[in-house]
């Protein structure tokens, strides 16, 4: 139990624009721009001793900004495609603790990146194919900005067949993920100790 533990408050703004564009190829469209000051960030650590237990602590101030864009699209008749960028810098305005300094660090856990494409056919006769990527920027693991993880690209693919009967969907399907056998973590374990901050993502499967 922390009693020094307080409450996380924030202050958000954003701005953006979205439409879609009726033309020979049909287009959605999404933009904004964004910021967020943090006060009291809420951060978990692990201490030597308590293997396997998580603790929290407040972080002073810290602040994010960044922008977030989106498009899909008929391509094709029956065939869709999507994308989905954004950017993020989050960093931390003002955080001391008894031994650190961390003004200006980034904060953990937060990858600067992310990208989502994603690929969709739809046959009349029920049948439908997802082809999808995403792609997650690096980012750091602790709060000194010591550990470093990589980046990563992963794909999925998903074959199946859409039926209607009455008041029934029918839907069977056969999915591929990590079609090209990336190896990623799928999570990781902020400011763990002893180096235990990742968890590896299954292979292909």
């Amino acid at each position: 139990f922390n009693p020094d533990l307080t409450t996380q408050t924030a202050d958000n703004f954003e701005i953006g624009v979205k439409g879609a564009i009726h033309a020979s190829m049909p287009l959605d469209y999404e933009l904004s721009l964004f910021r967020l000051d943090i006060r009291n960030e809420i951060l978990p650590f692990e201490v030597d001793g308590f293997t396997g237990r998580t603790f929290y602590q407040n972080a002073g101030e810290s602040s994010r900004e960044g922008i977030e864009a989106a498009i899909s699209a008929e391509v094709l008749p029956a065939l869709k495609a999507s994308l989905a960028w954004s950017y993020i810098d989050a960093s931390f305005d003002r955080f001391r603790t008894a031994t650190e300094n961390l003004d200006g660090n980034k904060v953990p856990g937060v990858p600067s990146q992310h990208l989502h494409a994603e690929l969709r056919y739809d046959h009349p006769a029920g049948w439908f194919s997802i082809l999808d990527l995403l792609y997650v920027d690096d980012f750091y693991a602790d709060n000194a900005n010591l550990v470093n993880i990589d980046p990563y690209a992963v794909s999925n693919l998903r074959l199946g067949y859409r039926k209607e009967l009455d008041n029934w969907l029918i839907s069977p399907f056969m999915s591929v993920n990590n079609l090209f056998n990336e190896e990623y973590f799928s999570n990781v374990r902020i400011n763990a100790t002893f180096g235990r901050y990742y968890e590896p993502a299954p292979l292909r499967n």
